[in-house]
């Protein structure tokens, strides 16, 4: 059997193991019921449904399944069951606990709590199985995880305490008040024994019921760092139970108190202990040892090395034989009367690479077993008795001893990775993202009338990025411009970007709120246009290394930036471009809440916006349509392409459809669809517009009007044509044919 070992990282008591989540989570009890025990655990993790609700604990020895509410041996009377936590911590001493009852309140937060019946979890499977989490903030975690299967006759529970702070004296203690009836003439009064035959005192507490002498019992594997107790006083601290309180038979509780040194803050500590239920303590404790209940070893006393055999202790063994002989003797034992200490350390040592971080779980196990060396000369007589147990008695004896202790040690590593270049890849995303937000002049050298523009656009599109991330992003925006001069247009807008940034191991958002002035200064047949942008930016990261270790974060970041970029004069409908970009983008730092051993503290980030670019635009009038293609190349290796098409519903709208692709040097690209509809300022006016017109012939007079300003605009671009092409070919012939 193992016992205990304090260590920095990790305590396995009796089993270390990492818990893996899995199944659908509740917060209200669930019901386990087998052929030989129903149960539950409540949503305060204590068993049964919760106060005075069946079940409670019941037990049928048919093995039927055929359970009677009134020989549940919880409910009646009052309902008492629970668990408390005790340490110190910071010169403090601490006490939590929760009970069934709503006993003094409940002091150990519900997190959630779990069926998983039938199903794999944590490497095993029980036809009826419940996890319950819960946990003070600040101060620890803990979990029950309660299972047996439909033909057992106990319940296994394994209680998990991770500590966020660093703990001395730390106790834990499991009790109620066995109410065991199951016949007519059973009371709430039991009869109460500490230890059973060759069980010691410290590893089962026992009530048996006063006419059925059906029992409850409460019983773990454990040696070393646990005490069993009955109390009178009902008493919910685990350290009573730790040192043993007797009262006696009674309407009393019963309870087991485990115990530990020492622990730090992320240390997994773990006890196992069961309830046991028999027609008699007999048949309850001989089934708990050759089943292995509580985390025992099946067919193993604990703490029990020779003459194991469990055996009713009110009846007495008969002599077989008696032998007297006188020896000399040298031999090494194990030294009974002190534990055998199974310690489990966990250490964690993260690491991190290239945007990976690697974290190393080394176990080291230490098994320490006392020994005795004896050197005796005795007249020893030795008497067997039928039920195969020994004593023996000594004469004067002449003995030396000698002692030391045996120790074993092995050591495991186990390595888990995931990566953590989320924040990188969203600053790669935003980079894209900003630059898509400039203003676009669709055609510089559209004709404007002289009322403002208002203009709404929307568009979707998806990114994918280095190392597997992908991006879908949605966008909506609106702005207005005027023309303030002959030569000037000036504007504003502003857009909402949202962005979900999926990696293999990670779930990231980026959210922008972009402001922009923008304006276009016409200079001869040069046009130069001015983007001043401002982006407030929020991201949002949740990773996880291999479903072990989970972390997220939040982070507020700003991008400032100034481009100009200047037209050359149009030559068939192709202008060339030229533009200069300064700026920068700045994250402020962050720390990762979640898994402390992968836990981050993310420093402020701050790149430049600062680039070059050329190109090359074409503009083409199709009557009422106008084709738009435009191409760049920057000096950071990014590239663009936009193709659109734009229609002129009327004298005052045009609706504009836009497809885009973005790449650049480091894995990135973008392809997005987006659509704008842009009018002027009186497009509000009587006469509405599409299927909302007003068919009044006032508004129908309008249109024509309006159709008719549409035509001559078209007219005015055919003719700028011809003249671009009458100065390259001054014939005379050309002009009749065109004109």
């Amino acid at each position: 059997m193992s016992n205990f070992w304090a260590g920095k990282k990790l305590i396995s008591i009796i089993v270390s193991a990492a818990m893996l989540m899995a199944g659908h989570a509740g917060a209200t009890s669930v019901e386990l019921s087998g052929n030989y025990v129903r149960t539950g655990v409540s949503d305060a993790g204590t068993m049964g449904m919760g106060g005075y609700t069946y079940p409670g604990m019941q037990y049928d020895n048919t093995g039927t399944g055929t359970f009677n509410n009134s020989y549940d041996y919880l409910t009646p009377g009052n309902p008492f069951e629970g668990f408390t936590v005790k340490f110190t911590a910071d010169g403090s001493t601490l006490t939590y606990m929760n009970n069934n009852n709503n006993v003094a309140g409940r002091q150990i937060a519900l997190i959630g709590i779990t069926n998983y019946s039938g199903v794999s979890f944590d490497g095993s499977t029980y036809d009826n199985r419940a996890y319950w989490q819960g946990g003070v903030s600040g101060k620890f975690g803990i979990t029950h995880d309660v299972f047996f299967n439909d033909n057992q006759k106990y319940i296994d529970i394994k209680t998990i305490i991770t500590p966020s702070v660093n703990m001395t004296n730390l106790y834990f203690g499991r009790y109620i008040d066995p109410d065991a009836r199951a016949a007519a003439g059973d009371s709430s009064a039991t009869n109460n024994s500490l230890g059973y035959s060759t069980i010691p005192t410290t590893n089962v507490v026992m009530s048996e019921a006063l006419v059925s002498k059906y029992a409850l019992g409460l019983y773990t594997a454990q040696v070393g760092g646990v005490g069993a107790g009955i109390s009178s006083s009902w008493t919910t601290d685990p350290v009573n139970y730790y040192n043993g309180v007797n009262n006696g038979n009674g309407d009393y509780t019963i309870g087991l108190g485990f115990y530990v040194s020492s622990v730090s803050a992320g240390d997994i500590v773990t006890f196992q202990y069961a309830y046991i239920f028999g027609p008699t303590a007999l048949s309850a404790n001989q089934t708990a040892v050759s089943s292995g209940a509580g985390g025992g070893t099946p067919g193993e006393v604990p703490g029990c090395t020779t003459s194991c055999t469990i055996t009713d202790p009110s009846s007495s063994p008969t002599v077989v034989s008696t032998a007297t002989t006188n020896t000399v003797t040298s031999s090494s034992y194990v030294n009974t009367s002190l534990p055998v200490v199974t310690g489990s350390i966990a250490s964690h040592v993260s690491a991190e690479n290239t945007g990976v971080q690697t974290i190393t779980r080394t176990t080291n196990t230490t098994v320490t077993t006392p020994m005795t060396t004896a050197t005796t000369t005795t007249p020893v007589t030795t008497t067997t008795y039928s039920d195969g147990s020994t004593t023996s008695s000594t004469g004067t004896a002449s003995t030396a001893y000698t002692y030391y202790n045996s120790l074993s040690s092995s050591s495991a590593d186990t390595l888990f990775s995931g990566r953590i270049d989320q924040y990188d890849r969203l600053a790669e995303l935003n980079t894209g993202l900003s630059r898509g937000l400039n203003y676009n002049w669709f055609n510089p050298n559209s004709v404007e009338t002289e009322n403002g523009h208002a203009y709404v656009n929307g568009s979707r599109s998806h990114q994918g990025l280095s190392h597997n991330y992908n991006a879908d992003t949605n966008q909506w925006g609106l702005g207005f411009d005027k023309r303030v001069s002959d030569d000037l247009t000036v504007g504003v807008q502003y857009n909402r970007i949202t962005s979900r940034l999926k990696g293999s191991d990670s779930d990231s958002t980026l959210t922008k709120d972009h402001y922009g002035l923008f304006a276009k200064k016409e200079l001869g047949e040069y046009t130069l246009q001015t983007d001043l942008g401002l982006s407030l930016n929020s991201y949002r990261v949740k990773r996880n290394i291999e479903n072990e270790f989970h972390n997220d974060s939040t982070a507020d970041g700003r991008d400032v930036w100034l481009r100009n970029r200047l037209y050359f004069p149009e030559r068939e409908g192709f202008r060339p471009f030229v533009g200069v970009n300064v700026g920068e983008s700045t994250i402020k730092g962050t720390n990762e809440n979640g898994s402390i051993q992968s836990a981050r503290n993310i420093g402020k980030s701050k790149q430049n916006m600062n680039y070059g670019e050329a190109g090359l635009q074409y503009n083409k009038q199709v009557g009422r349509n106008e084709l738009f293609v435009e191409g760049s190349t920057a000096t950071d290796r990014h590239k663009e392409l936009r193709v659109g098409i734009a229609h002129n519903h009327d004298a005052n709208t045009k609706i504009s459809l836009v497809a885009t692709r973005q790449i650049d040097g480091n894995g990135y690209h973008s392809n997005g669809v987006g659509a704008m509809i842009k009018f002027e300022k009186k497009f509000w006016g009587a006469c509405g517009f599409g299927p909302w017109k007003n068919e009044k012939q006032g508004c129908k007079d309008l249109e024509k009007q309006e159709a008719a300003q549409l035509d001559l605009r078209a007219e005015q671009a055919r003719k700028k044509a011809i003249y671009e092409e009458m100065k390259k070919n001054p014939n005379l012939e050309y002009i009749k044919v065109n004109f």
